[in-house]
């Protein structure tokens, strides 16, 4: 609390008028967001910018404090208050990671690699300048740290069933290679068996000595519908079953 001071003025020994502490009136000539007090030894006004406000304390002469040099938070920061108190706040833009003053908001994507995996790209969105992170080529997941797999170990990169995933150099690209045995560029439903299923099961009864027939009983050796794997005709084609 202030204190009032009267002070006595006479003329002639009679009491005319008392004088108030100038700082009850009009605030001391300080600005409406100082604090107006008195120093010492001679108890002149002093003016006070309040808390969140910045200049000599006269009338006019306290500006909110955000409005000075950005109140002394960095070029990428914003200034704001606080309450209760008003006193400044700095607090980095998007994108930019630090406590706000000068010199202390670095962009994000130079400070841990901004939250991305170390298999991961630090970028920033042209919107809102906020953290976009990418997995690298080859790797697979939403960016963010721990979330980067090799993309051959899901779903087989993109790779058929019938295909080996594996990576390409340089650039770590999935590359998509038919198992042998297989035809075609490797991708989901593109790696085609190089002999017919029927054949197939066909030549394994041929080398397992299994179901071989004769022309004399050509259905013991019906793999195809044609009767053509009887020993007679294996070996018209050089095949020796069971070899």
């Amino acid at each position: 609390m202030k204190t009032r001071y009267l002070l006595p003025v006479t003329v002639n020994g009679n009491p005319v008028l008392a004088i108030n502490d100038s700082c009850h009136v009009g605030n001391g000539g300080c600005d409406t967001n100082v604090t107006c007090s008195h120093s010492l030894p001679d108890y002149s006004v002093t003016c006070t910018c309040n808390t969140g406000f910045t200049g000599n304390g006269t009338v006019g002469n306290c500006q909110d404090s955000c409005h000075v040099n950005n109140g002394g938070c960095d070029n990428n920061a914003t200034c704001s208050h606080s309450l209760p108190g008003y006193s400044v706040a700095c607090t980095c833009n998007t994108g930019f990671t630090g406590n706000g003053t000068v010199g202390n908001c670095q962009e994000s994507c130079h400070v841990n690699n901004g939250g991305c995996d170390t298999n991961a790209t630090c970028s920033h969105s042209l919107s809102d300048y906020s953290v976009t992170c990418t997995c690298n080529t080859g790797f697979t997941g939403n960016g963010t740290v721990g979330n980067c797999q090799d993309s051959c170990h899901v779903n087989n990169g993109g790779c058929d069933t019938n295909a080996t995933c594996s990576h390409s150099l340089p650039g770590y690209s999935v590359t998509c290679t038919c198992n042998a045995g297989f035809t075609g560029n490797g991708t989901v439903g593109n790696c085609q068996a190089t002999c017919p299923l029927e054949l197939q099961l066909a030549l394994s009864q041929v080398y397992n000595n299994n179901g071989i027939g004769d022309t004399s009983m050509p259905s013991s050796a019906n793999f195809d519908g044609g009767y053509s794997y009887s020993a007679q005709a294996l070996a018209a084609v050089s095949i020796t079953p069971g070899a």
